[in-house]
């Protein structure tokens, strides 16, 4: 079972960057992927992207935490799962950070999106419908892995699915 949220990053992208990639959280880095992106360097190259476009103004972003049933999924899985939910959502223009975190009762993932796409320089905009989009993907990889999956369908205004409280 994956629950996930999304909040958008209005400043300091650099501070999420490296919260995501904390070694004491990802077994010293072992669990740090990219998708469009060298981990050690994924904010330079979002900066990068960003300035190329001149668009670094504005929303940053996006922070998505994808959160496993407490040890259902390892942590190299729980990677895999998230990469693939990168490669597949956002793979063809963004650049994509997954840091898979052990630090707590359950493994989850957290994915920093580049708010600016490397190919076009069109913003990434969040919606209702990309949520829905992003969960369903979600539970998809979930199944594929033999992962139990929340069976409702409702989320909230804040983004943030299956009724919890941010």
């Amino acid at each position: 079972m994956a629950v996930i949220k999304i909040k958008s990053i209005k400043k300091n992208l650099q501070a999420v960057v490296n919260y995501a990639k904390n070694g004491d959280k990802t077994e010293n880095g072992i669990l740090v992927s990219g998708v469009n992106c060298i981990p050690d360097s994924a904010y330079e190259q979002m900066a990068l992207t960003k300035k190329f476009y001149h668009k670094e103004n504005n929303i940053q972003g996006f922070h998505i935490i994808q959160s496993f049933k407490g040890n259902e999924a390892s942590p190299k899985k729980a990677n895999q799962i998230g990469k693939e939910l990168a490669e597949e959502l956002w793979g063809d223009k963004y650049q994509i950070l997954i840091c898979t975190h052990v630090n707590k009762e359950n493994v989850h993932n957290h994915i920093v999106l580049n708010s600016v796409s490397f190919i076009d320089g069109l913003k990434y905009h969040n919606s209702n419908s990309e949520i829905a989009i992003m969960k369903d993907t979600s539970d998809r990889l979930c199944y594929k892995y033999g992962l139990s999956v929340v069976e409702t369908r409702t989320f909230k205004t804040r983004k943030n699915f299956h009724g919890q409280k941010n």
